[in-house]
């Protein structure tokens, strides 16, 4: 078997061309996959339902309450406003 000698000038610049075509060429695959990956999941599809229309504060803090109830959590966003306006109104009555 025949030794081979890879410090000279030419073999370097060979590995370090093969090497860096090859890690672009990893790099632009990736990255399409992950573009058409984003592309998908921002088309509009039977899996992802639209958004219809906004929901008002009410039923968002509604659902933020009964969510919270299910996991064992007491949570009153209207308690907690409520002192916070008073706390507002009692600072600019000072």
């Amino acid at each position: 078997m025949p030794k081979l000698n890879l410090n000279k000038p030419s073999h370097i610049m060979l590995s370090w061309a093969t090497l860096t075509v090859v890690g672009f060429s990893l790099y632009a695959f990736t990255k399409n996959g992950i573009y058409l990956r984003r592309r998908e999941y921002a088309a509009p599809s039977s899996s992802i339902p639209a958004k219809t229309s906004e929901i008002s504060w009410e039923e968002r803090i509604a659902r933020d309450e009964a969510n919270a109830a299910k996991k064992g959590y007491s949570v009153n966003y209207r308690d907690i406003h409520k002192a916070s306006e008073a706390a507002a109104a009692s600072e600019s009555s000072d």
